[in-house]
């Protein structure tokens, strides 16, 4: 019976449709079941999931928006982090740097259909690292449905 219904979480995505229900374990965000609640766009502090990250492994990432369509989102140099409409981001973390993870350096607006998010581990690989996602890569917009304990 729980096989099947491992199964059925991944039914969806055959059909073109964002999985309904996530299991999330890392770090980087709150750990519990995310269930999908709605498709794009996406506000400020809503959670998406990436289908597709660069140089990711795994089938899915899950981050909180913090920019959005018309933000500015800029590398500074002298403090070697990111800013988004001038408000000083967390830099990239001291392991991603060892381990030669490249960091994103451009400065632009973002587009209607691109978003930055962030996770909440020091060691979240996220925009960070990877830049502003469009819209075509990202299921949509989930919600923590149960935590589990730490």
């Amino acid at each position: 019976m729980i096989p099947l219904a491992g199964l059925a979480l991944y039914i969806p995505r055959w059909f073109g449709a964002p999985p309904l229900v996530l299991l999330e374990t890392g770090t980087s965000m709150p750990r519990g079941v995310y269930v999908y609640d709605h498709p794009l766009p996406a506000a400020p502090g809503e959670v998406v999931v990436l289908a597709k990250a660069p140089n990711w492994g795994r089938s899915y990432l899950m981050k909180t928006v913090v920019g959005r369509a018309g933000d500015n989102f800029c590398w500074d140099e002298g403090r070697q982090a990111q800013r988004l409409n001038g408000r000083l981001l967390p830099g990239p973390s001291a392991r991603a740097r060892e381990l030669g993870v490249p960091v994103w350096r451009d400065c632009r607006s973002l587009r209607d259909d691109e978003y930055v998010g962030l996770g909440e581990g020091s060691d979240s690989y996220d925009s960070r690292y990877f830049g502003p996602s469009p819209a075509a890569v990202i299921y949509g917009v989930y919600r923590l449905a149960w935590a589990l304990r730490p």
